[in-house]
């Protein structure tokens, strides 16, 4: 476990270092992600923020006063899109190309719970998985010429790093074997394998895929409204908000506040070196706190737990990779991606 002494005292310092980090963050707007956005607006030196998100009035009225008022010195942009739908991913790295000659960061925590089945877009491509996964790959080739630039780029996604279980290898786009722990599971999978890909082929780049945990964010009252909804499900919402949302946020889950601080640390930190980073690089990663991954064998992609540590069945996952899924897997993605984007 990294301590929270030890995370808080690592972001503190953050002020003393260069200044004009660029951040892309999509899945802000709300919950971990916004924490996280929180987080380093507070600590960094200047930073350029980039929020991604669909409401710009409810941005402009809640999320920008508060992160302007952490540091007067950030420059906060709002793009507005729609992130469910691949070509506007396109469009949104358009824009930040225009305007920035580098990305020092891509963080990405846009998320769908699937309980009512899949949830296809007009891109006839189900929104679980592509703001889990197809998006997130989209958006993170498409910045990667800005991320080569940074002297020291990195990719967070938060997910489900180290709780890979299940892939389903013949039944890829999950169209006959569709519910929402397989939805889960196999977008775990296919998301993990691809960064691994992407790891590889550019050793420069450190790559993060991150398990939240259980955080207090309004994900379960969310989910109640979406298996009870209407005037029968009244009861059950009402039920599920004054009971088990309090005993959830109480006793299970991680505070928000800490884990924006989690993600600002992951997102920062030495202790995840990319896979080119030197001897002396990742000695002085880990001298931070003790560090121990099978990320070498994904290409230097780190899974990490909640509390920022090493986590993952290496033994399954050796398995996918010398079935050769990671290309499997690629293949794969490229192909939802660019017979969606060709049309664009």
């Amino acid at each position: 476990m990294v301590n929270l002494e030890f995370v808080r005292g690592h972001n503190a310092a953050l002020k003393a270092q260069t200044p004009g980090l660029v951040a892309v963050f999509t899945g802000a707007t709300k919950g971990i992600g916004a924490a996280a956005a929180l987080a380093l607006a507070k600590h960094l030196n200047k930073p350029a923020i980039y929020i991604v998100g669909r409401n710009e009035e409810q941005f402009n009225v809640s999320q920008q006063p508060r992160l302007q008022a952490l540091n007067s010195d950030a420059r906060i942009v709002f793009i507005r899109a729609d992130i469910t739908l691949l070509r506007e991913i396109d469009r949104v790295c358009a824009l930040i190309a225009a305007v920035e000659s580098k990305v020092d960061l891509l963080f990405m925590s846009p998320g769908f719970v699937p309980v009512n089945g899949p949830h296809y877009t007009d891109e006839k491509v189900d929104k679980c998985m592509s703001l889990s996964h197809y998006g997130r790959i989209r958006l993170a080739t498409k910045l990667l010429p800005l991320l080569s630039a940074s002297s020291s780029p990195r990719v967070l996604s938060v997910l489900a790093g180290g709780a890979e279980r299940r892939l389903w290898a013949d039944d890829l786009s999950l169209a006959n074997n569709y519910s929402v722990l397989a939805a889960m599971d196999h977008m775990t999978a296919l998301h993990t394998l691809s960064l691994a890909r992407l790891a590889a082929e550019n050793p420069h780049v450190s790559f993060v895929h991150a398990h939240p945990g259980f955080v207090g964010t309004d994900v379960v009252a969310d989910a109640f409204d979406a298996v009870a909804p209407g005037v029968f499900g009244a009861m059950t919402r009402a039920l599920g908000r004054v009971f088990v949302v309090p005993v959830f946020k109480t006793f299970m889950a991680m505070g928000v506040e800490e884990s924006g601080e989690r993600q600002a640390f992951h997102a920062t930190s030495e202790r995840y070196p990319p896979a080119s980073a030197s001897a002396s690089a990742r000695a002085a990663g880990e001298n931070e706190v003790s560090s121990c991954s099978g990320a070498e064998m994904l290409g230097g992609l780190h899974l990490l737990d909640s509390l920022g540590e090493p986590r993952a069945n290496w033994k399954l996952l050796r398995g996918w990779v010398d079935q050769g899924l990671v290309e499997k897997v690629w293949d794969h993605s490229l192909g939802v991606i660019d017979a969606v984007c060709a049309k664009s």
